[in-house]
């Protein structure tokens, strides 16, 4: 098994090269089936509103120039297959404060009323991390969340304790019950999934390792697939449907995507394509390394 960075206490990875490729492929397919049945309900959006596609950002004066590098990849992957763009400027209102602060590890503080200054912590130093956490700069919450999330998950509040105890050794500002809230589900008026499939290979679900995991799948086949260190596919789909990216490509000239996949809003002639699947329209199988 691949060793695990020491964010893994607070954002544990499974990397998918350990799972045997039938396996994935299994995993793959059954999430693209999951679309089918999904895509036939109705979508709904949180009052109408979009926020801006354009993240702003700036570098703290003492920040290295590998955490800086290792921000932009992760900001890159981001953009590659949405319609966000991440923008360099420390003097726009809205600002992401970019610090290299190990001993904060991987973290994203919004301001209380979610505009303004917020700030972001590399310390991890692991590209899984920084991508989690721009997740949550792009609204994203936990996977694990989700107000359908028990149809999915068992959540053992003894060892959320448990952890806890373990995690507080480093991290001595956490507080348990800061800490049981990346676990509480949310509500479905505080959740919107735009219709789209319980996904546990999520980047933003946490994973399940240790002999007294705080979450296990109902489905044991994922049991050591939970959670990613790379964007999924359903990430993806979330982003653009919150940002409303889907507009952009809404042209008889735009691609049309099999296996659910959707036009690239970078390139409409092109497919963003669920895991197992490429070429131009998605109609391809190809090698699996893994989810998205």
């Amino acid at each position: 098994m691949t060793r695990i960075p020491a964010i893994a206490s607070l954002f544990v990875v499974c990397i998918i090269g350990a799972v045997p490729e039938d396996t994935i492929r299994a995993d793959q397919q059954e999430l693209v089936d999951r679309f089918n049945r999904h895509r036939r309900q109705a979508r709904r959006r949180p009052n109408g509103f979009v926020p801006s596609r354009v993240i702003n950002y700036h570098f703290a004066d003492d920040i290295s120039d590998s955490s800086k590098e290792l921000f932009m990849k992760a900001a890159s992957a981001w953009e590659k297959d949405t319609c966000i763009k991440f923008k360099f400027d420390s003097e726009a209102v809205d600002n992401i404060l970019v610090r290299d602060d190990v001993r904060k590890s991987c973290l994203f503080k919004r301001s209380r009323t979610g505009k303004g200054n917020q700030t972001m912590y590399v310390g991890c130093r692991f590209f899984g991390g920084v991508a989690h956490e721009l997740g949550h700069a792009l609204w994203l919450d936990h996977t694990h969340k989700r107000h359908d999330r028990d149809d999915y998950l068992n959540v053992n509040w003894d060892n959320v304790k448990q952890q806890f105890d373990f995690v507080s050794r480093n991290f001595t500002e956490i507080r348990l019950e800061r800490y049981r809230e990346q676990y509480k589900k949310l509500t479905k008026l505080q959740n919107e999934n735009y219709d789209v499939p319980y996904d546990y290979g999520s980047i933003m679900h946490y994973g399940s390792t240790g002999q007294y995991p705080p979450m296990t799948p109902k489905d044991k086949r994922y049991h050591r697939t939970m959670g990613s260190a790379l964007i999924s596919f359903t990430d993806l789909v979330v982003v653009n449907k919150h940002y409303n990216c889907d507009d952009i490509c809404n042209s008889d000239t735009s691609a049309r995507c099999a296996r659910n996949g959707f036009p690239n809003p970078n390139n409409c002639s092109t497919c963003v394509c669920p895991g197992g699947y490429g070429g131009q329209l998605c109609e391809e199988k190809v090698r699996a390394k893994g989810w998205r």
